[in-house]
Formats: C-alpha cells, structure tokens, sequence
C-alpha cells in the first residue's frame, strides 16, 4: 500500500442493521445472489461483543472492539464522568469525548480523503475535530430510496469535490425482526425490500460514469434471535432486585453494587445456581474471546442469557414488555447474546475491482473491515486498531 490516497479508488459502506447472515436461505435476494456471484460472499460476519448497534457499527468504522473504541453498548454509564450515553440525547451522541479510537471517515479525511455518511454511528461527532465532508443527521422517516438517491447525487458531484468513501445506514430489518421474531414471514418480506434497496444501488452504479471504479460492500452489525413469553429468565426469583443497581437490554444485564447493599460476589454466588440458561460473570471472568473487559465503562457482573433467552427483573417489568402487552403468545425477536451464536452472526458481501469474483469468504470479525477500506482507499490505516489486513486480504484481487 502506498499510502498515497488514490484517487481513483471509490467504496460505498453499506449497512444494514439486523440481517441475519442466513436471511438469504429464508427468502428471495436475487440482488445478493448476484454480488455473491460477481464478489465476494462470506459465510459469516462476526460481530464483537456486545452484539448490539451502536458497539458494532463503531466497529466496523474503527477496526476496534468495544473495549478500546469505548462504545461498550447503547446505553451505558462512563463511572468517571458520571455520565450516561444514550440514543435518545442527541447532545451526547454528538460530543466526540465518548469516542475511542479513530473512525475511517477520520482517517481518510486527514489524509486528504473527502468523505460521505448517511446515518453511520459516530459520524456526527467531531471525532479527532473532524467531521465527514459531507454528513446527515439521523432520521429514520427518510425513505430508503432517497438515501440511495444522496450516493448517487454525492458520485455525480465534480471529481475535486467528490466522496471517495460513502457510508449508508438502513434500520430495517432489525426493526421488523424485533417485532415479529427472524423467521417471520414479516421478516422475510422486509429482508426482500432490504434486497430491492441493494437493487436500487446496484442499478445506480450500473449507469453512473463513475460506477465501475466504486468498490461495494453490504455488511449488517448483528443478527436475530427468536425469543418467547415461554422463555424468560425473572431475576426477582434469584436476588432482591432492590438491593442492586441494574442496566443491560434483553439478553443480558449488568448489575453494580449499592453502597452498603450485598456484595457482587455474594450476588454471583446466587445467580450461578439460578437457571440453568443464565450465564454470570464477574469482570475478570469474561471470556478473552470477547476483547471486553479493559473499560471503566464495562460494570463488574455480568449477566448473560442463553440463545432464545430473555431477562427481566420482574414480573412487574415483563408486564410493561410492548410485545406482551401486544400478545401474551408473542414471539418476537432480540439480539445482545454471547457472539459465539451464529444467530448473532451478520452478512457481509463485496464486489468491485479490489475484489475477487464468485469468491466464498470464510467467516470473519467485523473489525477486520477497516484496514480492508483502508488498503483499498490507499490510505494509512491507525495503528491502534484490533483489525489485520492480513486476515481479510485473500478477498483482494491482487491476493498472491
């Protein structure tokens, strides 16, 4: 890699939020059918733990796990600060002191690199005082097809002015697969209007002058699994809830101690021999595989469901769930579970002239896709990053 910026070299990110990596089996995407025919096709991407959006999403923009990127979920609280990060306070998501390491957008920038990004996590904060050169602000209720019309607008643009990186983000069908559970029709039929957006984009590259110098990649940050009211772990059977301080989502909880409250290690005691699908773990047990353990912003106990499980402090609590509320059979679907599931597991495809043709890539760890746009941008990538290039590398044309 020269680390020269080339100016030729342009890659469209593509994400879409909750696509399962089998999602394909399950329903008609003549659309991925034909990346995986033209590029490269994985059997899996892996995403870090915890297997929840925003972790994942900054990821995939820095090469980092959540521990040394510091976004340790979608809501979590920095113990220094005092200080609560979460999706609903727009202020925080856009102060760049909650964001480690530095995004590709950052990177390309500083080396001379115009930059776009459609909703992609962090890319509204001033990381390392840089913003993509080009930017929106979130919101969900703008159609798909007016996203994949901004690419197309921001590849027209003049050469001097024009994004060699573009990043789109699109919240289905994570939002159908929570409602309705993975193996919905529900769900198969937002997976095909997922698939007739990639349509959209792979018709726009089809006819845009610039089109066959743009590398493409479809990726998605976690999957899905299939939860029911059958199915739920009620933490008040085991513990006191009162006596703890609780935080987490779905399949997992974190519990801090109270001041002058039980013990956490009394609390883990409890639990070990609680249920027999409730995992625990106290911070310096977690496993080494998840690179989840070096934060102050991680807590110290960890409470972990197994695939398909859910947990709830109470009973109290699962009346206000909005899917039993809705329907007390209700199957619905959540994702948060240990990235050892394949359930958990994401897509991932490319095509263009950095990738092979009709290639089958095996499954690898999203933090791998940074130093990938990196080497295909011909830019230098940040040296702190968990990413290898040479772990992704055999998807390249030039692989030797």
């Amino acid at each position: 890699m020269s680390g020269i910026a080339q100016n030729d070299s342009y890659l469209v990110l593509v994400s879409f939020d909750g696509f399962r990596y089998d999602y394909p089996d399950i329903a008609e995407t003549p659309n991925l059918d034909r990346l995986a025919r033209e590029g490269v096709k994985a059997a899996s991407l892996r995403p870090i733990f915890l297997t929840k959006t925003f972790p994942n999403h900054y990821a995939i923009a820095t090469g980092m796990y959540a521990e040394n990127h510091g976004i340790v979920s979608n809501r979590f609280r920095d113990p220094e600060w005092d200080e609560v990060y979460k999706l609903s306070d727009r202020s925080v998501l856009q102060n760049a002191k909650w964001y480690g390491g530095e995004p590709i957008w950052v990177t390309a920038e500083n080396q001379g690199v115009k930059t776009a990004s459609y909703y992609w996590v962090g890319s509204e904060a001033p990381i390392g005082e840089k913003l993509p050169s080009y930017l929106f602000y979130y919101d969900q209720d703008v159609p798909f097809s007016d996203r994949v019309e901004q690419m197309v607008t921001w590849l027209e643009m003049p050469p001097e002015e024009r994004p060699h990186l573009i990043l789109l983000y699109f919240h289905q069908p994570d939002w159908t697969g929570h409602e309705y559970g993975p193996n919905s029709p529900e769900t198969r039929r937002i997976v095909e209007q997922a698939d007739s957006t990639l349509g959209l984009i792979l018709t726009a590259l089809d006819t845009l002058e610039v089109g066959g110098d743009v590398n493409l990649m479809i990726c998605s940050d976690h999957g899905m699994s299939e939860v029911t009211a059958e199915r739920l772990i009620f933490l008040e059977d085991y513990i006191n809830v009162a006596d703890f301080e609780l935080s987490g989502s779905d399949p997992f909880t974190f519990v801090a101690q109270i001041e002058d409250g039980p013990t956490l290690v009394s609390a883990a005691d409890r639990l070990r021999r609680a249920h027999p699908h409730l995992q625990v773990y106290l911070k310096n047990e977690f496993p080494e595989r998840w690179h989840y353990q070096d934060n102050r912003r991680i807590p110290d106990l960890l409470l972990l469901a197994d695939d398909g499980w859910y947990i709830v402090s109470s009973r109290e609590e699962a009346s206000k769930l909005w899917m039993l509320k809705k329907n007390q059979n209700a199957v619905w679907g959540t994702h948060g579970y240990d990235n050892k599931y394949k359930s958990m597991h994401a897509i991932f495809y490319a095509r263009g002239r950095a990738f092979r043709t009709g290639y089958a890539m095996k499954t690898f760890t999203n933090v791998h896709i940074y130093p990938l746009i990196a080497e295909i941008l011909g830019i230098e990538p940040y040296l702190e990053i968990d990413g290898n290039l040479d772990s992704v590398r055999v998807m390249l044309n030039d692989y030797e």
